[in-house]
């Protein structure tokens, strides 16, 4: 709405309230509210919900207000029975914890009634309060991704206040919470998942309070697909459950379940976890919906080498007392490995420090946490084996590259055992060239590390020019074999241009731009002599220093 987006970022200590209007087939208009209720008590109307909807069991009407002060609910309501009639309720929307929020912008939401996903309310109910953000809708849950703070704010308070047929959002706090989710695997594709439904829903009122320590010392898993299911509520009950379909010849399929709290999600993990349905091992985990978050969790992973023969559910037992795990699993090699994720960085550096070299069942284990390295540069045509042969000194455990696409060179991550194999190996890789480029090696930094290392970015504008008209044909190979003519580049990157120069541009062809940097001035001003009005396929290039998006040179 206009009169939010125009709003200063203060929404945080405005008082917000909801106000939730019977089925009367009345209609209101958000400007009809803010007229009649201008100069009252400093109040605003932010948005007006309608649901289109007729058959749903909810008021259908549902307003947004804000005001400076807070408002005694009597006056509110005595205000608003002037414009409006058949008020249901009036709800005060909580305020935030900004200090339980290290991620403002991005969210997840479950727990919502079903008829905002099957007849998309949520959607129109979001967009009632502000059009401007962007939701990505599954079965069972929903990414929220506001544009500004005050946006964030808003959704973030509404959302959680609302509550319509006694069912309140769950909302997370951060990329890194969980969400009150668990997903279970390996469940045989001969079982019918309605089946899987039953047996889930029956044992999540199970009473596990007087064999809990029997369960946890059990050393073979159970078979829960077998059991007699009786008993007490004790998981809380299940919210709802949404079928994951198999992939292409897989014997197996997943269910996700959504429970009403965290710790109903969290038992369920502990108790279910690598048992068994019709005698097959199902994994049980609990569910991250963030998956850059969850990308980033393999900087901190551990491996955990020379296992003695020990079973899954005692392997996740011994490490699960350390901190909260998100997944463990064995694999089954010439030797036997196990991999532990923590869902904390910080518990993984403490459990590799008092684990390493620790004995486990008569057998010394060892733990490493990997040390990832990203490795740029690198020609297309580089290879794993010749890379681990070009760090063998520093001991490599892995070697992996990411193809790019539109002709860019890889990014290749490398990943070592410790941090002085680790830091030697971007030291080596950081004096070496790869045809004309000199590699750029750095430590495999989260997104949050990415973030700061670009605000502290110190390109110098003496090395480093900027290219325009380039033919549209022109990939990152194609802007290298032009510039390393006159010097070795540190980096070259092509990007779209939206404002072709027609002067430069007699062809009108769609054209690129591009920005170089190369390792040292002198080179930079041989190209700079050298590339303007130089004309490449009919187009006059333009080469100039590097300015930043203000317009200042980098420093």
């Amino acid at each position: 709405m206009s009169k939010f987006d125009s709003t200063p970022n203060n929404i945080i200590q405005k008082h917000l309230y909801i106000v939730y209007l019977n089925k009367t087939g009345q209609k209101i208009q958000p400007n009809e509210l803010h007229t009649k209720l201008d100069g009252f008590g400093g109040l605003d109307v932010l948005g007006v919900y309608q649901s289109s909807n007729a058959n749903l069991n909810f008021p259908l009407i549902i307003g947004f207000l804000s005001s400076d002060n807070e408002i005694p609910r009597e006056n509110l309501f005595a205000a608003l029975e002037d414009v409006v009639s058949d008020i249901n309720s009036i709800v005060p929307v909580p305020f935030l914890n900004l200090e339980e929020i290290d991620d403002l912008s991005t969210f997840y939401v479950c727990h919502f009634p079903n008829e905002f996903t099957d007849n998309k309310e949520f959607d129109a109910y979001l967009r009632s309060i502000s059009p401007n953000f962007m939701i990505l809708p599954k079965n069972d849950y929903i990414m929220v991704s506001a544009q500004t703070p005050n946006q964030a704010v808003l959704f973030r308070r509404f959302i959680t206040a609302l509550k319509i047929n006694e069912i309140s959002p769950f909302v997370t706090t951060s990329r890194s919470k969980i969400l009150p989710m668990i997903v279970v695997k390996g469940i045989p594709n001969e079982v019918d998942k309605k089946e899987i439904a039953s047996l889930f829903k029956r044992f999540a009122n199970q009473n596990h309070q007087n064999n809990n320590s029997q369960n946890n010392n059990q050393s073979n898993p159970q078979n829960i697909h077998q059991n007699n299911l009786q008993g007490v509520n004790n998981y809380n009950r299940i919210h709802k459950y949404n079928y994951i379909k198999p992939l292409n010849n897989s014997p197996t399929y997943s269910i996700r379940f959504t429970y009403h709290d965290i710790e109903s999600a969290k038992k369920a993990v502990s108790d279910l976890n690598f048992t068994q349905i019709d005698d097959k091992e199902i994994t049980v985990s609990l569910f991250l919906p963030d998956k850059k978050f969850k990308n980033e969790m393999t900087q901190w992973r551990l491996i955990v080498n020379n296992l003695p023969n020990i079973l899954p559910i005692q392997f996740h037992r011994v490490f699960s007392a350390y901190g909260e795990i998100y997944k463990t699993k064995i694999y089954k090699t010439p030797t036997t490995y196990g991999v532990v994720k923590y869902l904390s960085q910080e518990t993984a550096n403490h459990v590799e420090e008092k684990l390493n070299q620790a004995f486990l069942n008569n057998s010394k284990i060892e733990v490493i946490r990997v040390r990832t390295i990203l490795i740029q540069n690198f020609v297309g045509t580089i290879t794993e084996d010749g890379i681990k042969q070009m760090f063998i000194d520093f001991n490599p455990i892995s070697v992996k590259i990411n193809k790019l696409p539109d002709g860019r060179r890889p990014m290749v991550f490398i990943s070592f055992k410790n941090d002085a194999d680790s830091s030697n190996a971007i030291e080596s890789a950081n004096i070496r060239f790869s045809d004309g480029m000199k590699l750029a090696a750095a430590p495999f930094l989260s997104r949050e590390e990415q973030k700061i290392a670009k605000m502290n970015d110190t390109r110098n504008s003496e090395n480093t020019l900027f290219l325009q008209n380039l033919p549209s044909s022109y990939t990152q190979e194609s802007l290298i074999d032009l510039c390393k003519t006159y010097g070795n580049l540190l980096s070259a990157t092509i990007i779209p241009n939206l404002n072709t120069n027609m002067s430069l541009n007699p062809l009108k062809q769609p054209v690129k731009n591009g920005i170089v940097q190369f390792v040292d001035g002198d080179s930079a001003q041989r190209a700079l002599k050298n590339l303007e009005n130089f004309q490449i396929e009919g187009q006059i290039l333009r080469i100039s220093p590097y300015k930043d998006k203000k317009g200042y040179n980098k420093k």
